[in-house]
């Protein structure tokens, strides 16, 4: 039997059962199954729309169940769907309105049998493995696992290819070499093929085709120009229209066909193959050059380069939630995940969320006014600071670096560059002029020369063994990357702290050295000036260690 029919058996019987029953259905991809649930004088809530209405109606239902003088009601049967899981612990089902109705009758949807997949597999036991192969290449819809009932088999094509599964059979047409003359070579397995393909697909092969090439190979167009038509705002090319295009009640298959090529070892070669073929030889790129809106499945190559183009624009105006929205669309695109093509869209990523760390940061920079310390506090704010923006900046720069060579994302790197330009340069004059009026460092802040006294001492007078790293620069974002980096291994804390002028390695490391607080000089060394601490010079890293 089809998955409707199981689960509706199931489900009457249920119902006679316990009267009431809470179907929760974690993913939601039952629900048109359940608007349509039909059984005797059986009452239908379904609470996708709104839980409050749901519940009110529900409570009405309820009453009337045990209300002798209801004629209407009092023999009835009360099914409430819920798209979405139910809680698995006390507090969480406690919130849920519609858990009393659960604990009254029975709950359906929530036990590990009682999955979609466990389910289909219950229903079709002569066909779990296609149910899980399936299942592995994403999440199917309804009608597909329908369409698997026993009884729809292609003998034929199943001894060729060793499998009748539509899915299987047609990705092995369009991905798999020699699986044409398979089906070639069996006397009547082409003709069965192309009914399965007719079936499931809505594809029918050229009128005058006599070869089984070429009555299979133009599958491919079909597939991949069917997926590019659901999947377009707007209607297709008129020049592309006139083409072999599936009938809208395919376009699940459709849809799943594709993502099993795209996303499965043996057929994605295949797949980059055909869809390079196809858009050259439709000239899909040239004609959809200008189109605003290609949809969220990148059928063709030239879409995902479209997409990374339009980030720029978005960038310019401020959009970032739409460029955002672009980037997440493209994390699961065949051509986003290509070699250079993955470096390309990485660096696109942090170009954005750089852009998105000035917008939060801009607001909360310390007005001209403002003290030394509000500007090293601003800074240094875990959430809103101005290290965020430095931090991305580095990364910024680190993935353009590595795609220096192409030019496709330069212009979005330019956008960053310039904006980071001009936020530093508001932040460091505002934060230099209250250093001329305030001088330097502020009170109430560690610093650096102190680092070695607050820190290291302590510990190694009580005997604990100490391991005290010195980095050259050390910014505080980057700090701030390597403590969450640590934080696995146990308790991290990054403290901020006021450096020595002038901001040189040399004077920066002897700050670090033990008793620098207090004694930190800069002397003459014939025309040099070297860092001293406690009388000693400490020219370089030789001295100092």
């Amino acid at each position: 039997m089809t998955l409707s029919e199981h689960i509706h058996r199931l489900l009457t019987r249920l119902l006679d059962e316990k009267q009431v029953v809470v179907w929760y259905d974690q993913n939601g991809d039952l629900r048109d199954l359940a608007v349509g649930f039909r059984a005797t004088n059986c009452r239908v809530v379904d609470a996708s729309a709104s839980v409050l209405r749901a519940r009110r109606e529900a409570d009405r239902i309820f009453r009337g169940l045990n209300d002798p003088d209801d004629p209407e009601l009092r023999s009835a049967s009360l099914l409430i769907y819920c798209p979405r899981a139910r809680g698995k612990q006390e507090e969480e089902r406690c919130r849920d309105p519609f858990e009393v109705f659960a604990v009254c009758g029975a709950a359906f949807g929530d036990k590990p049998n009682e999955t979609v997949q466990s389910l289909a597999r219950q229903a079709m036991p002569d066909r779990t493995a296609e149910i899980d192969r399936v299942f592995e290449q994403g999440e199917p819809s309804l009608n597909m696992l329908d369409g698997l009932k026993a009884g729809m088999s292609y003998p034929l094509v199943k001894d060729c290819l060793g499998t009748d599964f539509p899915l299987e059979v047609a990705a092995q047409i369009l991905c798999i070499p020699g699986t044409i003359e398979k089906l070639a070579d069996a006397p009547g397995a082409v003709a069965e093929a192309l009914r399965l393909l007719q079936a499931e697909f809505g594809y029918e092969p050229p009128s005058r085709a006599q070869k089984a090439s070429s009555k299979l190979e133009p599958l491919a167009h079909h597939v991949l120009l069917s997926e590019f038509a659901f999947d377009l705002d707007g209607p297709l090319d008129p020049s592309l229209a006139e083409l072999s295009i599936a009938p809208a009640e395919h376009r699940e298959r459709i849809f799943a066909l594709c993502d099993r090529m795209r996303r499965s070892d043996d057929t994605r070669e295949g797949y980059i193959g055909i869809a390079q073929h196809v858009e050259a030889q439709l000239q899909v790129r040239q004609r959809y050059k200008d189109h605003l809106n290609l949809g969220k499945r990148d059928t063709f190559p030239f879409e995902e380069r479209s997409y990374l183009d339009r980030l720029r624009p978005l960038a310019d105006v401020g959009k970032l939630d739409e460029a955002r929205q672009v980037i997440a669309d493209r994390r699961q695109s065949i051509w986003s995940s290509l070699g250079e093509r993955a470096v390309l869209w990485k660096t696109a990523e942090r170009c954005i969320e750089f852009l998105a760390a000035i917008e939060t940061t801009r607001p909360h920079l310390p007005a001209v006014g403002a003290t030394v310390r509000e500007h090293l506090r601003a800074y240094t704010d875990r959430e809103r600071g101005l290290w965020r923006v430095d931090r991305g900046q580095r990364l910024v720069e680190q993935a353009a670096a590595s795609c220096a060579e192409d030019d496709e994302v330069e212009p979005l790197v330019e956008v960053c560059r310039q904006r980071y330009r001009e936020i530093a340069a508001l932040a460091q004059s505002r934060f230099l002029k209250a250093v001329e009026q305030q001088g330097w460092p502020p009170d109430e802040i560690p610093r650096l020369t102190q680092t070695f006294d607050r820190h290291v001492a302590p510990l190694l007078r009580d005997g604990t063994k100490v391991v005290y790293l010195l980095v050259d620069s050390m910014r505080y974002e980057m700090a701030r990357d390597l403590g969450a980096a640590l934080e696995d291994l146990g308790a991290v804390r990054v403290e901020a702290v006021t450096g020595v002028l002038p901001a040189v390695t040399m004077i920066g490391m002897a700050a670090l050295m033990p008793g620098a607080d207090g004694t930190l000089r800069l002397v003459e060394k014939g025309d040099t000036l070297v860092p001293s601490v406690g009388g000693a010079s400490l020219p370089d890293s030789k001295e100092r260690m």
